[in-house]
Order: C-alpha cells, then sequence, then structure tokens
C-alpha cells in the first residue's frame, strides 16, 4: 500500500500575484520579440500592464458544451456565467 500523500495549500493570494506576474512576463516577452520594444529606455524596465477584468462565457447545452464548460475553466481568466 501506498503512503499518503501530503495536502498541500496554497494562498489564494499569493496563487493570484503569480498569475498575474506570469502574464506580466508573457507580455513583455511577446512585446519584445515583435520588436515593441526596441528603444533601450524600455528594454531596461519591465512594462506594467493593466489588470484586465475577467472574460465572461455563456455556454449553451449541446454536443460540445461540456468539454468547452471544462476548458475555459481551467483559464482563470475566463468567468462562466449563466443567463
Amino acid at each position: 500500500m501506498d503512503a499518503p500523500k501530503p495536502r498541500i495549500t496554497f494562498d489564494s493570494d499569493f496563487v493570484s500575484d503569480v498569475k498575474d506576474r506570469m502574464f506580466e512576463s508573457l507580455m513583455y516577452h511577446i512585446n519584445l520579440s515583435n520588436g515593441l520594444y526596441s528603444d533601450g529606455h524600455y528594454l531596461s524596465a519591465k512594462p506594467h500592464f493593466q489588470k484586465k477584468t475577467n472574460f465572461k462565457a455563456y455556454v449553451c447545452k449541446g454536443n460540445n458544451g461540456n468539454i468547452i464548460k471544462t476548458i475555459l475553466k481551467k483559464r482563470w481568466w475566463w468567468t462562466i456565467v449563466d443567463r
């Protein structure tokens, strides 16, 4: 019999902060790779992106409705809403 796995708890504020920083880093590197921060001034300072509100989605019942809901639930920037 396998030993029980230890429970890991996360602080929701910490997780939210890490997600925000990861998103900022992703946007910075995408812009950098596309030449949007070619001036030396911008290269030395990491830009601070505005935190956008979550996107809202209404998913109808259909052939793939449950699949779409499952996918959207895994993306922190999407919220599934009822009509």
